[in-house]
């Protein structure tokens, strides 16, 4: 059954509004403790959150048992809990900003902690979601879809529990502070690691505050919990049985062969993304990769090996695959991660011993780990007149010297090996001037290019949907994929051709 976001959360917050989380409410406090159970909730679950933010939620539920709840009742309820050590506060400039304390988050039952979890998640999911479709709307032109790749991929749609109705967007002041960075921290060798940044947590000593002697293991699980707002038997949980929180399926490649695809569910996802921009931004990694980087693509990798004598592609074999965990641990150890951190890290990025392909974070960690590689790759080919890039698993050569190619390809065969690599010989290419050379889908003869076979694939794709009156959903994402990947080159940007695409799809009518 499909329950709007708000009924969701509503429904959740009811059943936790029941539970009065042990507080004793002394009656010469004129305090409501319904009221007073509410705001411990919303703060616990918008951490950080200040006054403002907490009576914007309670009028955007706009249910009758809450609404006559004003701010003087929230300041009144959020100074007790505060007193009471429920939840902590941090003064920013003249704002007041509150989080659940860890001492009473540990002590929460099952019940209560899987309710609040369950709504801290949905909306740190949600928040993702709602920047995504803010961009898009700003953008001036439509390049939503997913750019043309050599194999031809079904779009992958994760099972989640409750599924939020499109009439009924969730509010931008929800999550405005969910991924915010306020609360950075200044560099420590001593937690997670020098670059770490806390998301979501005001008291970044909040250890002090639990009455536990911890292992430096379960401190780490502890802080990552604090930071995202969730409690640490969810990491645990997650830990043990991590087989649940995947979903693997296979495609088909354009070749035939299939490709296993690990997509994480939506808690872990929520968790690998934070692991992605707080904690992975960290990681070497070297200029010569153009591979998942903001300001760099697979066009920007051609470009340097264009008007090139000899161009030379190498395609390392199951990419993902071949990095284990151990490998993890060990990137994550030379990039100054605690030892506790490095574990934990390496066991929360990895399944069944291996890097999984479909995973937030694979992409970032698997470009560190080739740091070494490309290192001393690109300082080789300064010195001999070559050019060396890499974009995911697909590495390329090329200058005017055949020779030099060749010494540089042995070299780098060498090095692969070396790492635990396998290479694709059938994707192991030398392209002459005299013929076609391809660079990541891009001919760099004499300028960076679409090749004339995607180019007449794109049309008739385009021109079947043109005579179509109905189309599946899917193929409207397909098409402005195309239109995406045109307009990343100059000459097809706001082109005819363009406008002449984005009128067929306009004229179509596209079905779930």
């Amino acid at each position: 059954m499909l329950i709007s976001r708000r009924e969701f959360i509503k429904a959740t917050l009811v059943s936790l509004a029941t539970i009065q989380i042990g507080c004793n409410f002394p009656p010469e406090l004129n305090l409501d403790k319904d009221k007073t159970t509410v705001v411990y909730w919303i703060a616990a679950i918008l951490q950080p959150s200040d006054k403002s933010t907490i009576l914007t939620f309670l009028k955007s539920i706009q249910d009758h048992i809450w609404e006559n709840i004003s701010q003087d009742d929230i300041t009144h309820s959020l100074n007790y809990l505060c007193k009471q050590q429920y939840l902590l506060k941090l003064s920013i400039g003249l704002t007041d900003y509150f989080s659940i304390n860890p001492a009473k988050h540990i002590k929460l039952s099952i019940n209560e902690r899987l309710n609040k979890d369950r709504i801290r998640f949905f909306l740190l999911n949600c928040g993702k979601a709602d920047k995504f479709q803010t961009v898009r709307r700003n953008c001036k032109i439509k390049v939503d879809g997913v750019p043309p790749s050599f194999e031809e991929r079904l779009p992958i749609q994760l099972r989640v529990e409750i599924r939020g109705r499109r009439s009924q967007p969730i509010i931008s002041s929800w999550v405005s502070l969910l991924e915010s960075t306020l609360f950075t921290v200044s560099p420590s060798t001593t937690q997670l690691s020098p670059t770490h940044k806390s998301l979501s947590y005001p008291n970044y000593n909040f250890i002090d505050h639990i009455d536990a002697d911890l292992s430096p293991h379960m401190t780490v699980r502890h802080i990552l919990a604090a930071d995202l707002g969730i409690s640490v038997q969810l990491i645990s949980r997650i830990l043990a049985n991590k087989t649940q929180y995947y979903r693997s399926f296979e495609i088909i490649r354009k070749n035939g062969n299939k490709r296993l695809i690990e997509a994480p569910r939506t808690y872990l996802k929520v968790l690998m993304r934070y692991i992605n921009h707080h904690l992975l931004t960290g990681l070497a990694i070297h200029d010569s990769v153009h591979s998942y980087r903001q300001g760099k693509s697979f066009l920007t990798n051609a470009q340097i090996h264009v008007a090139k004598q000899y161009v030379f592609n190498l395609d390392i074999e199951n990419y993902f695959g071949c990095i284990n965990k151990r490998q993890v641990r060990e990137l994550f150890s030379i990039n100054d991660f605690t030892a506790s951190a490095a574990t934990l890290l390496s066991e929360l990025c990895t399944f069944n011993d291996r890097l999984p392909q479909g995973a937030p974070t694979s992409p970032i960690i698997s470009n560190a780990i080739l740091f070494k590689i490309d290192q001393s790759m690109h300082r080789y080919c300064e010195k001999n007149n070559l050019c060396y890039t890499r974009y995911s698993d697909d590495i390329t050569l090329s200058g005017n010297s055949r020779q030099s190619i060749v010494k540089a390809k042995s070299r780098l065969i060498a090095m692969i090996h070396g790492a635990g690599f396998k290479i694709n010989d059938k994707k192991t290419r030398l392209m002459p001037y005299h013929k076609q050379q391809l660079v990541t889908g891009v001919v760099v003869n004499k300028e960076a290019t679409p090749a004339r076979n995607e180019l007449r694939r794109i049309r008739a794709k385009f021109h079947q949907a043109a005579c179509s009156s109905q189309l599946p959903y899917a193929t409207r994402s397909q098409l402005l994929g195309y239109i995406s990947y045109l307009s990343h080159f100059e000459k097809y940007r706001n082109s005819e051709l363009l406008h002449k695409y984005s009128r067929i799809i306009e004229n179509v009518s596209f079905v779930a």
